[in-house]
């Protein structure tokens, strides 16, 4: 019964999903529970549960940005690292509609390269958790785009 007034509120209202919440607003999610899960959706991604392995396996790193042409717009500078514990990541952007914001740097790390960041309209889905950091740019950028669709 809460399931359907959720998946409304997402479709009209801007909504953040990090960590756990990318894999509720995403399309597709592979390596499922087995139990299954109830998905939201909304966000034109396939992610994969817990893709850093074991919570011991949880890291901070710095983020590669891309240059995305469109308002608002994001001002992390990527001097704070940013905190993946037991996170998903974005195997795969179904739409092109749907854009990314942050990959993963060539570090070495069995996950370099992957997706971390997303945004699809008033959607932003990220696998890290910015709200562990001193930094508040992911959360200022949220806010432009509250603001941007409330126009």
């Amino acid at each position: 019964a809460f399931v359907e007034p959720l998946r409304a509120f997402v479709a009209a209202k801007p909504t953040w999903g990090t960590c756990a919440g990318l894999i509720f607003l995403a399309d597709s999610v592979s390596s499922q529970m087995k139990t299954g899960q109830t998905m939201i959706g909304g966000v034109a991604v396939n992610a994969e549960r817990n893709a850093f392995g074991r919570q011991v396996e949880s890291y901070e790193t710095q983020l590669d940005l891309y240059d995305i042409q469109e308002e608002p717009a994001l001002r992390y500078t990527n001097e704070v690292p940013m905190v993946f514990i037991r996170a998903p990541c974005i195997t795969k952007v179904l739409s092109d509609k749907c854009k990314v914001l942050a990959t993963l740097p060539k570090s070495g790390h069995k996950r370099d390269g992957e997706v971390v960041a997303v945004r699809q309209g008033h959607l932003l889905a990220t696998s890290f958790h910015p709200e562990l950091t001193p930094d508040i740019s992911w959360h200022q950028y949220f806010l432009d785009i509250v603001r941007h669709y409330q126009k």
